[in-house]
């Protein structure tokens, strides 16, 4: 079942690519005159990726508030694999006396991936594709997950004083 829908997912795609590819070359284009502008920064390119048909993403929960999708494998783990080998690190943080947000922190590592830590300790490593998958760098989604953490926790975690 997984299989069939995610191949009607991929089908639908391809569909939609074409469509608006086709549509792109009906339509004209008029000559037009522009002011000068500055130069801007531009993101860095990120390559298309496409899963594969036995690749269904898997969630990462911190308290009933999704945190991540793990939506490829990778290290030789499936996405679940993955998701449950993080799972186990955010219950971790979950239940670390006196966490402190502050510590949730981004790096870039050797190799292009980057990584979200709490506490001096790993929580999640972002590789290349995992982050083209998300249209980001795996620094930019680093920090996406990061500010996800520290905005989460504390809706997830509140603490009573």
């Amino acid at each position: 079942m997984k299989k069939a829908l995610t191949l009607i997912l991929i089908c639908a795609m391809a569909f939609s690519a074409v469509s608006l590819s086709a549509a792109a070359k009906k339509t004209t284009t008029k000559k037009t005159t522009t002011a000068k502008t500055t130069p801007t920064k531009t993101a860095p390119k990120v390559e298309p990726v496409v899963l594969a048909p036995d690749e269904t993403p898997a969630i990462v929960w911190m308290g009933g508030y999704i945190l991540f999708r793990m939506r490829c494998s990778a290290g030789g783990l499936t996405p679940q694999q993955r998701a449950d080998v993080i799972q186990e690190r955010v219950n971790a943080l979950i239940g670390w006396d006196g966490f402190d947000t502050r510590t949730v922190v981004t790096k870039s590592l050797p190799g292009g991936s980057a990584a979200v830590y709490a506490n001096n300790k790993i929580l999640v490593e972002i590789d290349k594709r995992t982050a083209a998958l998300n249209g980001e760098t795996p620094l930019q989604l680093a920090n996406s997950w990061a500010k996800n953490v520290k905005t989460i926790y504390p809706k997830a975690c509140p603490r009573i004083d």
